[in-house]
């Protein structure tokens, strides 16, 4: 290839890069709502979600409904029965699932698995789906631990939820604009991180479309506010938002379900920092095993 021939098609590559931007900038700031159809959540999750999430739904209602699902109801039994949630006991119906996971962990869990048809979504840029994805369940499994070992149990569902879905905003990038995504994503800037250039480029970050799919898929605010603060969170560990974020810088910096960053955003050095050596160990092994047993199940 001469200089000229490669300055021509550099040239046509920028003409198509800024072609597919300008489009991409007008949907997002005109037609947000089509863009987030474009990879709608499940029905199947967000029936589950609203009859969970009534006041006057009975065992019975619920059971049935999940039933009618056989992807998400035989994953709910899995997973229960494996090393993430350590049964004293095998657990052989939905019914005794159902039971042990309380409606709001079951409408927790159940979005999870069904999430995985948002990033399957579309077949042209499958290698990156599945990575964002890979990255998600390792981002869940930390979220949830970290959840755990901070006394919050309670809210170790949703910190799963929020860490499977933190980076779904990405895949709308990718759908609008792919050859602006790659460069941002693939280019490391001196001065701006990945998610500066989102904002600088597209005029959003993938976290603020995510904090808007999931707000618009019916779930809690817990979780959309948990997505949208995920790069930009600053305080102590302690609430849903911060699990999500240093799952996601651990998760990075570990390598687990991707490749390894020396990068770590503060509130994670901090983390890494307050807990001894025998802790992090602990959390780190303990993702790793989980992140393992999550892929088995997830990725089938």
């Amino acid at each position: 290839m001469t200089l000229t021939q490669k300055d021509k098609w550099e040239n046509k590559l920028i003409v198509r890069v800024e072609g597919e931007l300008v489009a991409a900038r007008e949907r997002l700031e005109n037609d947000l709502g089509s863009v987030l159809q474009l990879r709608p959540m499940p029905g199947a999750a967000m029936r589950i979600t609203e009859s969970c999430q009534d006041k006057q739904a009975k065992l019975k209602d619920v059971l049935e409904l999940v039933q009618c699902e056989p992807k998400i109801s035989s994953r709910i039994i899995s997973i229960v029965n494996s090393p993430i949630y350590g049964c004293s006991r095998p657990i052989s119906s939905l019914n005794q699932a159902v039971v042990l996971l309380g409606f709001k962990r079951l409408s927790e869990l159940a979005v999870s698995i069904a999430s995985k048809e948002v990033f399957e979504e579309g077949g042209a840029f499958r290698k990156e789906q599945m990575a964002i994805y890979e990255h998600s369940l390792a981002v869940a499994a930390l979220a949830r631990i970290l959840a755990q070992r901070a006394g919050n149990s309670a809210e170790a569902g949703a910190a799963f939820l929020a860490g499977m879905l933190h980076d779904v905003g990405k895949l709308f990038l990718l759908d609008l604009a792919p050859e602006t995504y790659s460069q941002i994503h693939a280019e490391r800037h001196e001065k701006l991180s990945a998610v500066d250039l989102e904002l600088d480029v597209f005029g959003k970050t993938h976290a603020e479309l995510g904090k808007h799919f999931t707000s618009a898929s019916g779930l809690p605010e817990t979780i959309h506010r948990a997505i949208e603060r995920h790069h930009s969170i600053e305080n102590k560990v302690g609430e849903l938002g911060q699990f999500v974020a240093v799952g996601n810088a651990l998760a990075k910096h570990w390598g687990i379900g991707g490749k390894s960053s020396p990068t770590l955003c503060p509130i994670a050095s901090t983390w890494l920092e307050e807990n001894d050596e025998e802790t992090v160990a602990q959390v780190r092994d303990s993702a790793e095993e989980q992140f393992t047993v999550l892929k088995s199940l997830f990725l089938d």
